[in-house]
């Protein structure tokens, strides 16, 4: 006898308040216990609103108009009782930063074992097991104000894993993570399904790391889903839509010989089978020369009021015509060091300089219009009535005339691919689309120095390549570009040089090879395909734009993302 499936949508359709559009249009799915499925789709596609729906958040809490059904082990997501939903779906949304609803760490993840109503001498154990789950096991005592973007995802990954439901559904969890925290918790919830049977449900959009894991590749389009079928098939690309959509690197390099590999092991061997037979064409294109000291960090050393020490002297050049990379564990300290180039902290010790001169007689005020820092909320820049007052806000804080806003705008508009979403309010975007659209309200104008925080959070591959493009054309330009990011690929195809911090120092700095050489987890996956080769470190490939088999595809074209 066929098992009943555990999770059963059919003609689900939802519209979100005042939309005119559905966000999902007649979607049916089946999911069987114990499935790893992988949801993909571009920003604004469906997939966090369908992963909502499964514990009734759409449409109780967000209203709208639904229709057609969920069922989840019997009970109607859309009517069934919350509590008993909670135990059964744990959801971890894409903004962690609007989960925490507890001051301290500990009492947090025992919050939701509370509300369920699980048995005091339980709750201790549970809680501890989940913070060890996702690395936080020392912090339970600390105060959730303290952690960073990137703790405060793994406190909501702890805050759903201690509730044990038997359906985890993961809205991007991975995406504040470095990537050895990355790889620890995908291993983690592919040994949770397999020893206790847990469904897990993934939207994702680095798929590198994700899609060997799955049984089943899900994409959204639209509100609708345009294939459903095994990872080979849906990386293959022979489907309906598939052009349309951004595949894995190696899927990438491997349009022209199907089928592509699964990992970096199966890879590095076609590789060097390509290689050997001289049908294997690397070019690297060069990038910008340093310009330039516009920025300073000397001897910087930074204490909050409680905690330890943050920043432990840290020097740090930036230079126009330069990106500059920032990469590192959570919590060493990289957002922090952000702050200090536009005011909003100060050093304990130690000297900021912007453009030769001391930040410390400086107001924020000043260092704003120099500095243009993008936080790792998007939210925290959206507040007008709609995405094109958002742009034009900037250009008249700026200064700018009419014909610098008009050039400004529509470049930055063109490059984060923002048309559709002009006449929109922000808070009716999806979180990837906030992500594209908060870029752009900050970066209209002329300061020199940029820092982008995490700025590829929620965003899809396709609107990646634009932002990166909007990077280079901004070091290109003469202005010094810093990205903070625990995205590899991204981080690969801007950076001119990387900065790696730890524990608040930075241990390494220069060229993406040579840290690559030093620190190969931040390394992009072609990078790492191509080791043992007999290629140069500074002419391995960073991209696909870098590599072609046969002649076909795009050397020297940069990011095909």
């Amino acid at each position: 006898m066929t098992e009943a499936p555990q999770v059963s949508v059919r003609g689900l359709s939802y519209w979100y308040p005042k939309a005119e559009r559905p966000a999902l249009d007649e979607v049916d799915l089946e999911v069987r216990r114990g499935e790893f499925i992988l949801f993909v789709g571009t920003s604004g596609s469906g997939k966090s609103t369908l992963l909502r729906s499964l514990n009734g958040l759409v449409p109780r809490y967000y209203g709208g108009r639904y229709r057609g059904s969920v069922d989840v082990d019997g009970i109607q997501a859309s009517q069934g009782p919350s509590v008993e939903l909670a135990s059964r779906v744990g959801l971890v949304f894409q903004d962690p930063e609007r989960q925490a609803v507890m001051s301290r760490v500990d009492n947090e993840v025992a919050f939701g074992l509370e509300c369920l109503g699980t048995p005091s001498p339980e709750i201790g154990a549970r809680v501890h097991d989940a913070l060890s789950a996702v690395g936080l096991e020392h912090r339970g005592t600390d105060m959730v104000s303290e952690l960073s973007s990137g703790q405060s995802q793994r406190l909501a990954l702890a805050d759903v894993l201690a509730m044990e439901p038997d359906i985890l559904a993961l809205d991007e969890p991975t995406s504040q993570l470095d990537p050895e925290a990355a790889e620890e918790f995908l291993n983690y919830l592919d040994r949770e399904r397999r020893a206790r049977g847990v469904t897990v449900l993934l939207a994702e959009h680095r798929l590198d790391r994700s899609v060997q894991l799955a049984d089943r590749v899900v994409v959204l389009q639209d509100g609708r889903i345009t294939f459903d079928g095994p990872p080979s098939e849906f990386l293959g690309g022979q489907w309906d839509g598939a052009g349309d959509l951004v595949m894995t690197t190696l899927a990438q390099v491997f349009k022209e010989e199907p089928p592509p590999p699964m990992d970096v092991a199966e890879a590095r061997e076609r590789f060097t089978r390509l290689h050997s037979e001289g049908r294997l064409d690397l070019h690297r294109e060069e990038r910008g020369a340093r310009g330039e000291v516009l920025a300073r960090l000397d001897g910087v050393r930074f204490t909050y009021e409680t905690g330890p020490e943050v920043l432990r002297g840290v020097d740090l050049e930036l230079r126009a015509g330069e990106v500059m990379v920032l990469v590192g564990p959570n919590g060493s300290g990289k957002t922090t060091l952000a702050r200090h180039l536009n005011g909003l902290l100060r050093p304990s010790s130690g000297r900021v300089l912007l453009e030769g001169g001391d930040t410390a007689d400086r107001s924020v005020a000043d260092l704003a219009s120099r500095v243009a820092l993008l936080t790792q909320n998007p939210s925290d820049y959206l507040f007008e009535r709609s995405v094109e007052a958002e742009l034009f806000l900037t250009a008249e804080y700026r200064g700018l005339t009419p014909e610098e806003t008009g050039r400004d705008v529509d470049g930055v508009v063109h490059q984060l691919g923002l048309e559709e979403f002009m006449k929109r309010f922000s808070w009716d975007l999806s979180v990837g689309q906030r992500q594209r659209a908060a870029p752009g309200a900050l970066l209209v104008g002329a300061p020199r120095v940029r820092v982008l925080d995490e700025p590829t959070r929620g965003m899809d591959g396709a609107h990646k390549a634009g932002l990166a493009g909007m990077a280079r054309e901004l070091a290109a330009s003469g202005k010094a570009v810093v990205v903070i990011t625990h995205d590899r690929e991204f981080a690969a195809q801007v950076a001119d040089r990387f900065a790696v911090l730890e524990r608040g120092s930075v241990v390494v700095e220069g060229s993406p090879w040579e840290v690559f050489e030093e620190r190969p987890t931040y390394s992009p996956v072609l990078w790492r395909a191509t080791e043992g080769l007999g290629i140069a470190p500074d002419e391995r490939p960073l991209g696909p734009g870098d590599i072609s088999i046969d002649g076909k595809g795009t050397p020297g074209g940069g990011s095909q993302w």
